[in-house]
């Protein structure tokens, strides 16, 4: 009994890693758009990704070049059944770096 629960674990994880996960749905997101500034290089922009995309139920964080000098704009993508993502989140998921770099604004926007 031992070695057929044994082997039906070692078929599970294998299937696991071989079978590719299911792509997200674009049309079942909630999306953020906002504008950011503080960041002058690709490592701010890539600092700044890292900690927004580590809030609960984010699956995708871009950050685009703004119409105003050093204003960035800042794209967020959801699960529908997260937590909804204010400024005030994101500002806290940034810590520390919350003094250099500086979420100007953040809203929800229709998908």
């Amino acid at each position: 009994m031992k070695s057929i629960l044994q082997l039906t674990l070692i078929i599970t994880i294998s299937l696991s890693t071989i079978l590719p996960l299911p792509a997200a749905d674009p049309t079942n997101t909630t999306t953020y758009q906002g504008k950011i500034s503080g960041l002058f290089c690709h490592a701010c922009a890539s600092k700044v990704k890292a900690a927004l995309s580590k809030l609960d139920g984010v699956t995708k964080v871009t950050i685009t070049k703004g119409e105003e000098q050093g204003i960035q704009n800042l794209h967020i993508e959801a699960t529908p059944t997260s937590k909804p993502i204010t400024k005030d989140t994101a500002i806290k998921a940034l810590g520390k770096d919350a003094d250099s770099y500086h979420i100007l604004s953040l809203s929800n926007s229709p998908s």
